[in-house]
């Protein structure tokens, strides 16, 4: 989902994987001189700078939160700290849904690899 090479194989979620909704996905995440993006791109994509460039990309967090709380179909990867402000300002049933949804999507994504 977020390899270079998935900018043209994966624009929906149905894509990703069978069953689910047959709806462009948008992705927010950090830019790219951030430490976040860096972790991330290791951790999640295997390599270092590298990850798809149609998302998304912002130094400034609330820009990233704003976009992917207002959309239902948007992702996004954001630092601990932002998450933890995310967590005390916000409804904790649907932050706890919106989380499983990510913990299944990421889940997904390493069984892939």
């Amino acid at each position: 989902m977020w390899g270079a090479r998935s900018t043209k194989q994966n624009q929906k979620w149905s894509q990703i994987r069978a069953g689910w909704p047959d709806q462009e996905f948008r992705l927010y995440g950090a830019g790219t001189e951030s430490g976040t993006y860096d972790y991330f791109t290791e951790a999640i994509v295997g390599k270092s700078h590298s990850s798809r460039g149609d998302y998304t990309a912002s130094e400034d967090d609330n820009v990233l939160v704003q976009g992917v709380s207002t959309d239902v179909n948007g992702l996004a990867f954001l630092d601990l700290p932002t998450m933890k402000k995310i967590w005390i300002n916000s409804n904790w049933l649907q932050l706890m849904t919106r989380m499983k949804q990510m913990e299944q999507v990421l889940y997904f994504l390493r069984l892939k690899q």
